[in-house]
């Protein structure tokens, strides 16, 4: 093979690999809904559940985080409307961005208050992201009320499905790996306060193309194996 070739394969080479070992910061999206029932309902147990649930209740909302500390969730209200679109909004330090007839209120000042049986409601929520970085970590949920934490490959991680105070649950130690994914089920009923603290992690990166660095690469490769052609002709 001649040298030209050679170096044209190399470059070729080069800018693909270029391109595969780009990273980029990953968001946890979510959706939820507002669902009627009865005091002591539970948080879904499946992402199957929770999206025939939300269906069936006929409201939806979407959300999604942005910003360099996306995985840490910081929900803490005790007092004013609870609205979904408020519950999001107490989350820092990150901004939320919830749209959808879920994040308004739906006939009460208290999305979460109980009283005769039947009137109970409350507003689940799907936090959602795939595994970027892998590794071994623990999940340590602080949560009112019930959350179950969903791996794509290992299955449940945690089952704290029932109306509770603010209480710690902990995963273990889990291994992570790129491409799982994790489903974090919320349901926030039966009356403030409303907390969900914690972090999910290696949510952080993802391996993406960038087309930008491709271009600029094979630009210079371009150009020097150009003035490499003019050389060989001359020698």
């Amino acid at each position: 093979m001649s040298f030209k070739r050679r170096f044209f394969c190399i470059a070729a080479c080069a800018a693909m690999l270029l391109g595969l070992s780009t990273v980029a910061s990953a968001n946890i999206t979510g959706s939820g809904c507002i669902v009627s029932g009865v005091a002591g309902q539970t948080a879904p147990l499946s992402v199957a559940a929770f999206t025939a649930g939300c269906t069936a209740a006929g409201a939806g909302n979407s959300f999604t985080f942005a910003g360099p500390a996306n995985d840490i969730l910081n929900f803490s209200q005790t007092t004013g409307t609870a609205t979904p679109t408020n519950f999001l909004a107490s989350n820092t330090p990150t901004p939320v961005v919830c749209v959808g007839a879920g994040c308004g209120v739906v006939g009460s000042t208290n999305q979460q208050g109980c009283g005769a049986a039947g009137t109970c409601l409350s507003t689940w929520y799907d936090f959602h992201y795939v595994v970027g970085t892998a590794g071994t970590v623990t999940f340590n949920i602080t949560h009112d009320d019930g959350i179950v934490l969903l791996n794509s490959r290992l299955g449940t991680l945690i089952n704290s499905a029932g109306p509770t105070s603010a209480a710690l649950s902990t995963s273990g130690p889990v291994t992570l790996a790129v491409g799982d994914v994790i489903d974090l089920l919320y349901d926030e009923c039966c009356s403030l306060p409303a907390t969900l603290q914690g972090a999910l992690p290696n949510e952080g990166t993802t391996v993406v193309p960038e087309p930008t660095s491709i271009v600029l690469l094979g630009g210079v490769l371009f150009g020097v194996g150009a003035k490499l052609r003019r050389r060989l002709k001359l020698s």
